[in-house]
């Protein structure tokens, strides 16, 4: 089954505008997408902090792969993801990055096949967000830190490496990828708006 699109936006605040353009992409190029706002937790990192639990609920509730997208991402052609079927989890790889956690995927863009393993991967996620929020830890880069943490640890999981193609990011990314090739780019407003207060 081809993978739904998925995304959300904090309400009451500028990335309301800024999923208009992902949300138009979709539209123009014919993707099948649920886009959501959702009331913010307070501040931008307890805001991202509930991406996992967004990402299960879409699978549970659609029973198909799902392509996560950031909200202040644009699709500029029609994707394929033929190539990551038998893939429990696509991701990119920042290799410039690779030393942090913090940075060392880009989540920004993921697909999550409907699988027991990727579905179990997902619920350890969730589980891990969730000891660390109960216990009052850092929440900056929460979901990125755990996804990383997962992974690295070996648990059990197919993971396809994203195209850069998939996730490009706008000005990082200026010389790595043709233009023609981009299927989906970042614009990472959280460095105009992370410390935004209405």
């Amino acid at each position: 089954m081809k993978p739904l699109v998925i995304s959300f936006y904090t309400e009451n605040t500028p990335y309301q505008l800024e999923v208009m353009h992902l949300i138009e992409s979709c539209q123009r190029l014919g993707i099948e997408a649920q886009i959501e706002g959702v009331p913010s937790q307070g501040t931008w990192d307890v805001n991202c902090a509930i991406k996992p639990f967004f990402i299960q609920s879409k699978l549970k509730e659609n029973k198909r792969p799902i392509f996560w997208v950031d909200a202040d991402a644009v699709f500029k052609k029609a994707p394929d993801f033929s190539s990551m079927s038998n893939a429990d989890l696509a991701i990119r790889e920042m290799k410039r990055f690779s030393y942090d956690p913090r940075l060392k995927l880009c989540s920004g863009s993921m697909l999550i096949n409907y699988t027991p393993q990727a579905l179990a991967f997902v619920d350890q996620w969730c589980d891990r967000c969730t000891k660390k929020i109960e216990s009052n830890q850092d929440l900056q880069f929460l979901d990125q830190i755990t996804l990383v943490e997962l992974i690295d640890q070996g648990t059990p999981l197919k993971v396809f490496p994203l195209p850069i193609s998939y996730a490009k990011i706008f000005d990082l990314d200026a010389q790595e990828v043709d233009a023609e090739e981009i299927v989906v780019e970042h614009f990472q407003a959280s460095r105009r708006y992370r410390y935004w207060t209405p």
